[in-house]
């Protein structure tokens, strides 16, 4: 009998041991979901999006209406590389650190601008919105660096070792 602590080593379980990756691909499900989640509805209503986020209404004008419709393509657009990064295969963990590598360049170029914005307070959309922006661009920013350059272990993004195991 063996302790509930104490991982099952019998030739009966399969499950390859755990080294991370497993957790790092619940994080891509988990934020896939909620960039999909938040870009559909900035896409096919981008007026009701923007009223959560702009200081007045006059701030919702035709060209702020394309930009945010712009926006939801483009996080649906690069929602596409994290769902490809979340299958347990060589070809998939390859492109793990290329596209939480772009990802992350977004993130830190996107939170730089709307921290700018807030400084110089004249980009239409309220302060609060924008440092919910910042801060959510922070989190993922942070999350990335976490996975990219800390990862506490081998595998946590790779996941190569247990590729080899399923195999």
């Amino acid at each position: 009998m063996s302790h509930p602590s104490v991982p099952s080593t019998s030739s009966s379980d399969h499950r390859p041991t755990f080294n991370g990756v497993r957790l790092f691909r619940y994080f891509l499900l988990g934020e896939s979901a909620i960039n999909i989640s938040t870009a559909i509805p900035i896409t096919l209503a981008p007026e009701f999006a923007l009223s959560f986020l702009v200081r007045s209404p006059s701030d919702i004008t035709p060209a702020a209406v394309v930009l945010t419709q712009w926006f939801g393509a483009i996080t649906l657009g690069l929602t596409v590389p994290l769902l490809l990064s979340v299958p347990h295969v060589p070809r998939a963990a390859a492109g793990r650190r290329m596209a939480y590598t772009t990802l992350g360049a977004c993130e830190a170029t996107l939170g730089a601008v709307m921290a700018m914005q807030i400084v110089n307070g004249e980009s239409g959309f309220s302060d609060r919105a924008l440092a919910v922006g910042v801060m959510a661009m922070s989190a993922f920013l942070g999350m990335r660096a976490f996975f990219l350059f800390v990862k506490p272990g081998p595998g946590w993004m790779e996941g190569i070792e247990n590729v080899k195991k399923v195999q």
